[in-house]
């Protein structure tokens, strides 16, 4: 007997050469497979990215509130005020509108929009997010600070009338709230 080992036969090349092709077959399946994953997350990351950017996303995401939408009949040295709120937790807050304003020799009027807290009255505050001070019409886009909102605000959107001459002023007003 010497020390030399069989030599295989055409049957066991054969037979080890289907099995390097099987195993060459699964290792290129689960390639493909690992691939087809890859791109499908890459797509759906895409396209939930596309989506959280998109207008109607913030819309879904969006409460608008109407504080006024009126003509307001506010007699001399008179003010009307309006008070809404914005809860905890709202990561944007922008008020928006338009007014304008009718009646005696001449039409204009003080608007006012502060927080509450800073306020003795609607329209003695010691600071303001927007005046309009003897103003016959405008437009009001007021983003409201939104850090460190762990509590509700309230706040007042005020018309005053200053009338000099002692005569009662319409302003027609229309006033939103948008939280987010």
């Amino acid at each position: 007997m010497s020390g030399s080992s069989p030599t295989p036969s055409a049957d066991d090349k054969e037979n080890a050469s289907s099995n390097d092709k099987k195993k060459e077959q699964q290792k290129k399946r689960t390639q493909d497979v690992i691939i087809i994953i890859c791109i499908l997350a890459l797509v759906a990351f895409l396209l939930i990215a596309y989506l959280a950017s998109s207008p109607e996303f913030e819309t879904r995401n969006k409460m608008t509130t109407t504080i006024v939408d009126d003509i307001i009949d506010t007699p001399a040295n008179y003010y009307t005020y309006y008070t809404f709120s914005v809860p905890a937790g709202a990561s944007n807050a922008r008020v928006t509108g338009n007014y304008e304003v009718h009646g005696g020799l001449i039409p204009r009027i003080d608007i006012y929009l502060a927080d509450t807290t800073l306020c003795s009255s609607p329209i003695d505050c010691s600071s303001y997010y927007y005046v309009g001070k003897d103003k016959s019409f405008g437009e009001v886009d007021v983003y409201l600070p939104t850090s460190a909102r762990s509590r509700q605000i309230t706040y007042y959107l005020s018309f005053h009338n200053i009338a000099p001459l002692g005569e009662s002023k319409q302003t027609e007003a229309s006033f939103k709230l948008e939280i987010s």
